[in-house]
């Protein structure tokens, strides 16, 4: 094999040393959205594809609550391998502040309701990390919407403050350097801690005005949950949000409503190969992310190969629920050959080939 690797003109010993020890080819499935970079990716591949699906979920926020275009995309491949999770990925990375994508992909046996919704979500967020040693997307979501809450009671003069302009510039920033220990702006953090049970209080009051699905003796119970997970991560918190976001249909839409008070949620479905040829579970699926998206104002993208469409979606709906699934529709294309040159060299020089 290194013979391959030398021309017949070559003398010198060949060097094991110099040889890749990573395959670069081999890793040729992205497993979901969180992790993925710019700089690891072709920027011009599908870039017209990735401009038009950011433009879609933005016009979908702005027209919250008013008449809008389609709260639903479908992104769809002719095959596997074209590359949808890691474009999801790239339109993940490039929402920044936007918007806080929340990724769901059922199990096989999972019944097609909002409960499950919650659960394969929740426990996304927990599972996607940010790069931070012990700081989850679940972290960040939950640090965001204590922050958040924070900064508006401050601004309506219910926080009393000494330097009410330096406390909104800092909880305005990045939600790890109040919550973690080590971050610049922990005293705030320690703060919180000492001072949490008179402040949630006030802190679910205003929940509970803002978002209009939860009495404020629900909310604070909620919000018990969200600060433990920010203020500690690791299970802390956990399980109180698992039990309350899946202790009935309603808890759906109670907790992507709480977390919207930090970024707004988009819904991104994708991984639905298990459900191929089962038309019924089609139905239900088609049924359930439209309602997320009409009724509860959730932009949702739904993600499919071609396959996975014809047999399990496709002509097997009603006419008006399939033009409702496809009025938003976009396809990706294969590599150019500029394209598949430049992926190919990316591989290399991850990987330290020359």
């Amino acid at each position: 094999a290194v013979s391959e690797f030398q021309t017949s003109e070559s003398h010198e010993p060949h060097q094991e040393s110099a040889l890749p020890g990573v395959n670069p080819f081999t890793q040729d499935v992205c497993p979901g959205p969180y992790g993925v970079t710019e700089e690891n990716s072709v920027g011009a591949l599908n870039a017209d594809v990735l401009e038009r699906l950011s433009q879609a979920v933005d016009e979908q926020q702005q027209s919250a609550g008013r008449a809008s275009g389609q709260p639903l995309v479908l992104l769809t491949a002719p095959r596997a391998g074209y590359g949808k999770t890691h474009l999801l990925g790239r339109m993940t990375a490039s929402g920044g502040t936007h918007w806080l994508i929340l990724p769901l992909a059922f199990r096989m046996g999972d019944e097609v309701t909002r409960v499950n919704v919650a659960r394969r979500g929740l426990e996304a967020l927990e599972r996607a990390e940010t790069g931070e040693e012990g700081w989850s997307m679940l972290r960040e979501a939950s640090a965001g919407v204590v922050a958040t809450l924070l900064r508006q009671l401050i601004r309506s003069g219910k926080l009393p403050c000494a330097n009410p302009e330096q406390a909104l510039r800092v909880l305005s920033g990045p939600a790890k350097e109040i919550f973690s220990s080590g971050g610049q702006a922990h005293l705030i953090g320690e703060w919180l801690r000492k001072h949490v049970t008179q402040l949630r209080k006030p802190m679910a009051e205003l929940a509970s005005r803002t978002t209009g699905v939860v009495t404020p003796s629900e909310a604070e119970i909620w919000l018990q949950a969200f600060i433990a997970q920010g203020l500690d991560g690791q299970g802390a918190g956990v399980a109180g949000l698992r039990q309350l976001a899946t202790q009935s249909e309603e808890g759906c839409g109670i907790v992507m409503k709480l977390l919207g008070l930090w970024r707004p949620v988009v819904v991104l479905v994708d991984h639905l190969d298990g459900f191929y040829r089962n038309a019924e579970a089609g139905l239900q699926i088609a049924t359930l992310l439209l309602d997320l998206a009409e009724l509860d104002g959730h932009p949702v993208v739904l993600s499919l190969n071609q396959d996975v469409w014809q047999a399990t979606f496709g002509h097997h709906l009603p006419s008006a629920l399939e033009d409702r699934l496809t009025a938003s529709r976009l396809l990706l294309r294969g590599l150019t050959e500029e394209e598949a040159t430049e992926l190919v060299k990316l591989r290399l020089n991850r990987a330290g080939v020359e």
